[in-house]
């Protein structure tokens, strides 16, 4: 009894291609619902906060306005109990220096918050994996703060200037 050879027709070879196309595709779609993507290289910085004003876990990381990262966690810090630890993930080529500062802050009123690191001084230099990016304060109630202690100083050197202006119109008669 010889060996006979399976032949298939075109329809049954396009059939077959057709499914194993369905199934790869199927996978990728899946991969890509769930979140699986290839794994980067991702150096970790973390910042310590007073108040992190609505960030969440999974919120982006800006590099001077550009996104570049995300939070990966964030909690009260062991050490310090009156700050909140912000671990966060960057791309190792995100050149983080010295001279950056982390904040909490948003595109526009309606946009989530997101923690955004200052691009520093090109001539600082790099931070190391794992360090530590001071963090600063530059909220809108922040700088409302801010603004209104400067108004306060505007408006007494006012005052100042209308009791000096008023004394020197109306000098003392003696």
């Amino acid at each position: 009894m010889a060996d006979r050879k399976p032949q298939y027709t075109a329809a049954e070879i396009k059939a077959g291609l057709l499914i194993l196309t369905s199934i790869v595709l199927f996978g990728l779609f899946f991969a890509a619902v769930r979140g699986l993507r290839p794994e980067k290289e991702l150096v970790q910085y973390h910042a310590f906060f007073n108040d992190v004003g609505g960030l969440n876990v999974g919120a982006a990381v800006r590099f001077g306005g550009y996104k570049v990262g995300r939070v990966s966690s964030i909690g009260i810090d062991d050490e310090n109990p009156s700050r909140i630890r912000v671990d966060f993930d960057l791309p190792p080529d995100v050149p983080v220096n010295t001279e950056s500062r982390a904040y909490v802050g948003q595109v526009s009123l309606t946009s989530e918050k997101h923690l955004e690191i200052t691009t520093g001084d090109v001539a600082a230099p790099r931070l190391e994996a794992r360090a530590e990016i001071p963090s600063q304060r530059k909220d809108l109630f922040g700088l409302a703060d801010q603004v209104g202690g400067k108004v306060g100083e505007v408006l007494d050197r006012v005052k100042e200037l209308l009791a000096k202006k008023t004394d020197e119109d109306n000098p003392a008669r003696d």
